[in-house]
């Protein structure tokens, strides 16, 4: 399964890392089954999110509300089978 990169508008340096881009693979099962009881929508969205970026809570939460809207665009894209 290929990643898909997407590049950051505001890179962000989070404990002396710096994120640039950011790597989104698709969605599994496997991810909507482990997210179900995260929370809120918006807790299983963060939580979705670690899981197919690889990023955790504190480094997503430091990206710049346009650069999260892409991921959270893929994210929406990835999941909307599921909606229909």
């Amino acid at each position: 399964m290929m990643a898909e990169v997407i590049k950051l508008e505001h890179p962000v340096v989070v404990e002396d890392k710096t994120i640039t881009e950011i790597s989104i693979r698709r969605v599994k099962t496997g991810d909507v089954i482990a997210t179900k009881d995260a929370g809120d929508e918006t807790d299983i969205t963060f939580a979705l999110a670690e899981r197919i970026t690889g990023l955790k809570t504190n480094e997503l939460a430091e990206l710049d509300i346009a650069d999260y809207s892409k991921v959270y665009k893929r994210l929406s894209d990835f999941l909307a089978p599921l909606m229909a």
